[in-house]
């Protein structure tokens, strides 16, 4: 669903996954992507705290510091970008 630009319907699915398993770190990474695709300031934020919540699970979960990196850079919030 990502790759075909399907973001809604992304954010519904993993919304699923995460209610059917809440400590599966990489559905909070996939809609914290789908979040981001859609660049809205409250996706946004939505999209940082999925990432925040995949790295709690995992603490070392690259792809979530990335993506969450990106958002905050999307937000203008370069310092915690980089630190990311």
């Amino acid at each position: 669903m990502l790759n075909q630009q399907k973001y809604a319907e992304a954010i519904t699915t993993f919304t699923e996954a995460i209610r059917l398993k809440p400590d599966f770190a990489e559905a909070y990474l996939n809609r914290c992507r789908a979040y981001g695709s859609l660049t809205s300031p409250s996706m946004i934020s939505h999209s940082i705290e999925d990432c925040d919540k995949a790295i709690q699970l995992k603490p070392n979960f690259g792809e979530a510091y990335h993506y969450r990196s990106r958002a905050y850079g999307a937000q203008r919030q370069f310092e915690r970008a980089i630190q990311d």
